[in-house]
């Protein structure tokens, strides 16, 4: 069994999401579009994510309820990989949230 987008993807509480800098915020969702974009041409993708309806309808993507991990691993790497990639700064709001 491969990864789901559930398990790539990384949720911020609105308290959170407002501690971001707007170009931080365009980060995660480039990350969450590629992780998205990436899962659809492995195959599995079989319904569009609840966020990335929400991003598409440009509505914030990124509240979480409370019992919903705040980020996982993978994800994490993901955001660190992308934003060494494509020479984008990663601020300390990133880290304070794990």
């Amino acid at each position: 069994r491969g990864p789901r987008f559930e398990d790539v993807a990384v949720y911020f509480s609105q308290e959170e999401w407002d501690c971001l800098k707007e170009e931080e915020k365009e980060l995660y969702r480039d990350v969450m579009m590629e992780n998205y974009q990436t899962l659809c041409s492995l195959g599995r993708i079989n319904v569009i994510p609840a966020l990335i309806s929400a991003m598409e309808r440009g509505e914030e993507p990124c509240v979480r309820g409370p019992k919903q991990p705040l980020v996982q691993s993978v994800a994490l790497s993901q955001v660190v990989h992308y934003a060494q990639l494509h020479q984008r700064p990663i601020s300390k709001c990133h880290l304070c949230i794990l």
